[in-house]
């Protein structure tokens, strides 16, 4: 009876050393599991703080350019004194206006060899030092794409620097001149306050321009929370449907108390929302330059 006895023994044994064994293997998973998730979740982040940084460390180098010059990078009226032919070829070609504005690309805004205000905004930075990289200066249109003779930007990588984040571009300008006594603000007009520098954040698309989607409302929204008021149109960072979104202003970005979707054409300051029932990338950035800004908003 004694070999019975103890070969049941050793039977009960091994079966307690297989559960055992199984809940390391079942909490070592778990544990993973769990790193894994917040690692995703601190990448996350990581992301979009370099998405911020990336924004402040622009609008400082134009606000240091303008401490420096008294004027704004691709505004600057003396650029060939200072530059010359490292800037253009004929060297007044890198002038802007000094009209204390960075104004949009306008077929009556660029000169006769396609250097436009916006485009020489990087030009002139990268040549003082404030920014690194190479850019053209020069205007990238393209007969039919949409918008890139009006207000807004066709540029890509040669022409704005492109972020860490998901192909994106930086396009500078100030929005829309408005009118009105002492360069008002106009807080009341669509899309942003008339007179606002903006440095935009979106995607260039061909045949588009690059005001293209190319972040989620979802994770816009935490951006716009950790640093700034989290209303897509309001504050400092402003989210808009992305151009490429639905059709033209029509985008899924941001919605009303009811869910409807809010054309981009919204007037300012209202109180809209985020789109979370969205997961894709449907929106676009525009950080708002006050310092720079000949504006100021109450």
């Amino acid at each position: 009876m004694l070999p019975e006895i103890e070969l049941k023994k050793s039977h009960q044994s091994h079966k307690a050393f297989t559960i055992i064994e199984l809940s390391i293997v079942v909490t070592v998973i778990s544990l993973l599991l769990l790193l894994i998730s917040q690692g995703a979740r601190f990448l996350e982040s990581t992301h979009l703080k370099s998405i911020y940084n990336e924004a402040v460390k622009y609008k400082l180098a134009v606000s240091d350019f303008k401490q420096k010059y008294q004027f704004l990078p691709g505004d600057f009226p003396h650029a060939d004194q200072y530059f010359s032919t490292r800037c253009a070829a004929t060297s007044s070609d890198c002038n802007g206006d000094g009209d204390g504005f960075v104004k949009t690309i306008n077929l009556a805004e660029k000169n006769s060899s396609n250097y436009s205000e916006p485009l020489l905004l990087w030009r002139h930075l990268a040549l003082s030092g404030y920014v690194s990289g190479t850019y053209s200066g020069k205007a990238q249109e393209v007969v039919g794409d949409r918008d890139c003779d009006s207000y807004y930007l066709c540029c890509t990588s040669t022409d704005c620097p492109s972020s860490s984040y998901n192909q994106a571009i930086y396009s500078y300008y100030s929005w829309p001149i408005g009118t009105g006594s002492n360069n008002q603000c106009q807080v009341n007009s669509s899309y942003y306050p008339k007179n606002i520098n903006i440095l935009y954040f979106g995607q260039h698309i061909q045949g588009g321009n690059n005001l293209n989607a190319v972040i989620s409302p979802e994770k816009a929204y935490l951006l716009d929370l950790k640093f700034d008021d989290a209303i897509p149109t309001k504050g400092l960072i402003q989210a808009r449907s992305g151009e490429n979104v639905l059709n033209a202003n029509l985008g899924p970005c941001i919605v009303d108390a009811s869910g409807s979707n809010v054309s981009n054409d919204a007037a300012y300051g209202e109180s809209y929302f985020y789109n979370f029932a969205i997961s894709g990338d449907q929106c676009s950035l525009a950080f708002l330059d006050l310092e720079n800004s000949i504006c100021q908003l109450d």
